[in-house]
C-alpha cells in the first residue's frame, strides 16, 4: 500500500515541462515539414490537462506483480495449516462467471456494474481477511481496509471525455474513474484511482496496437499529420487511430495521477488491465504495462 506521505508531483511536474519547453524552444528552428502524402489536421487537444512527455514500457511490473503474489499468499495458504477462505466457493465463482458470459459491456455502466461484483467485492474480501492477520495487516500497512468510492466528490477535476469519444448528449456525464482509499481509524487515505472504458470506446485491439514506447507529447499532441484513408493505408490509419484513442485515455488518467500526487493508476476495459506508475524521479515519464487476464489464462 503507498504510503501516507508523497512528493510534490505538480512542483516536480511544472519543473519537468519547464526544462521540456526550453529545448523545444532551441529546436523549434529545425523541425522538418510535414510529408506531403500525409493530410493536415489536429487531434482534440487534452485541454487544462497535464500530459506526459514520454511513454514507456513497464518492463519490470511483472516480476513485481510475481513478488507481490508470493508475500501475499503465505498467508493466504499457510504451510501445514487451514487455509482462510478469503472468495466464494470455486461453485459461487463459476457460477458467476457463466452470468457474465452471457452479457456484453457496452457501457460505462456495464463495465462499472462488472468491476465491483466481480472485481473489487473479491479485492476487499481479500484485503479484509489479510486485515484480520496482524503481521500482514503491519507488513503491507492495510490499516482498516480498503473503499472503492466514485471520485466525484474527492478529486476536484474535469472529467470530461476528450473530444475524440463520441460522448453522449446528456450534459453532466457520469464520470468513469474511481478512487481506492485505505481506511484509517476515521480517516481515509487516497491510494490509486482506476479508469474505467467500456470495449466500445477503447478495445482490447487499439490497446494493443496503441501502447508503445513513444514521446507522446511530440508525436501525439503536438503532431498534426493524418494518414490518408486510402486503401493503401488503411493499415496505418488503423493504428493511428488506436494511438490516439489509447494515448487520450493515458493523458486523462495521468492528469488525475499528478493532481492527486500518485504513482500508480490503473486503467481497465474489463477485458485488459493497463497498469501505470508515474516514478517519483520522472515525473514527466508515464509508464505503462498491459495485462490481459485471458490470455494469462489460456496460456496456462
Amino acid at each position: 500500500m503507498a504510503d501516507n506521505s508523497s512528493p510534490d508531483y505538480e512542483a516536480l511536474y511544472r519543473k519537468a515541462e519547464a526544462e521540456r519547453r526550453q529545448v523545444e524552444e532551441r529546436e523549434a528552428e529545425e523541425k522538418v515539414g510535414t510529408p506531403s502524402r500525409s493530410t493536415k489536421g489536429s487531434i482534440p487537444p487534452s485541454t487544462g490537462k497535464y500530459c506526459p512527455t514520454s511513454l514507456r514500457f513497464w518492463s519490470s511490473c511483472p516480476v513485481q506483480l510475481q513478488e507481490i503474489y508470493d508475500s501475499v499468499s503465505p498467508y493466504l495458504q499457510p504451510a501445514g495449516k487451514d487455509a482462510p477462505r478469503p472468495v466464494s466457493s470455486l461453485l459461487v465463482l463459476e457460477d458467476l462467471g457463466r452470468r457474465y458470459s452471457s452479457r456484453k459491456l457496452q457501457s460505462e455502466r456495464d463495465l462499472e456494474h462488472y468491476e465491483r461484483t466481480a472485481v473489487e467485492d473479491y479485492v476487499r474480501d481479500i484485503i479484509d481477511k489479510l486485515c484480520e492477520i496482524p503481521d500482514a495487516r503491519k507488513r503491507f500497512r492495510l490499516g482498516d481496509g480498503i473503499m472503492f468510492e466514485n471520485h466525484e466528490n474527492v478529486l476536484q477535476t474535469e472529467e470530461s471525455d476528450v473530444q475524440l469519444f463520441d460522448e453522449s448528449s446528456t450534459k453532466h456525464p457520469k464520470p468513469d474513474s474511481f478512487c481506492i482509499h485505505r481506511i484509517n481509524d476515521s480517516t481515509n487515505t487516497l491510494v490509486t484511482t482506476v479508469e474505467y472504458k467500456p470495449p466500445p470506446k477503447l478495445s482490447v485491439e487499439n490497446l494493443r496496437a496503441g501502447l508503445r514506447p513513444m514521446k507522446l507529447w511530440e508525436e501525439i499532441v503536438q503532431s498534426d499529420t493524418i494518414p490518408k484513408s486510402d486503401e493503401q493505408r488503411k493499415d496505418e490509419k488503423l493504428k493511428y487511430n488506436a494511438e490516439q484513442l489509447t494515448c487520450s485515455v493515458l493523458v486523462q488518467e495521468y492528469h488525475v495521477m499528478i493532481q492527486a500526487g500518485l504513482e500508480y493508476s490503473y486503467i481497465t476495459n474489463g477485458f485488459a488491465i493497463v497498469l501505470l506508475r508515474v516514478p517519483y524521479s520522472e515525473p514527466s515519464t508515464l509508464y505503462c504495462y498491459l495485462c490481459e487476464p485471458n490470455m494469462d489464462v489460456i496460456s496456462e
